[in-house]
């Protein structure tokens, strides 16, 4: 079992801002103030080879503007894998399949991007 994370931890402020004083003190637009992601990997002792994986990201909000006045909200997206070797061990295939935001949690990446709808992701690659 193996288990990676991160964390992300900010206070941004706008300090100054000549042109328009009435942004200092506010968050940048676009900026959340945390960040949290993990993934776990498991290899299956049942089945040498495969491993299995899960992950979460987690966004605070942030705001859209500079005023601070439209708020997007945070979001939590899921993932799962899989991964399989076969062949011989000269010349292996590793078998990948993913799948990313595996709730279609519907978000915004940003104020006018939406977030990537679940997604499937197959892959093989071959050592020669």
């Amino acid at each position: 079992l193996s288990i990676m994370g991160g964390f992300t931890w900010l206070e941004p402020k706008i300090k100054s801002q000549k042109q328009n004083p009435q942004l200092e003190g506010k968050r940048p637009a676009l900026v959340s103030d945390t960040l949290f992601k993990v993934r776990a990997e498991y290899d299956v002792p049942a089945v040498p080879g495969l491993s299995v994986s899960a992950g979460f990201n987690r966004t605070s909000a942030s705001y859209v503007d500079n005023l601070n006045t439209d708020e997007l909200p945070g979001y939590t997206v899921y993932d799962l894998g899989a991964r399989y070797p076969f062949g011989s061990a000269r010349n292996p295939v590793i078998v990948r399949l993913d799948i990313i935001n595996l709730t279609n949690k519907h978000y915004w990446a940003n104020g006018s991007v939406l977030g990537n709808p679940r997604t499937a992701m197959l892959s093989a690659n071959y050592k020669f």
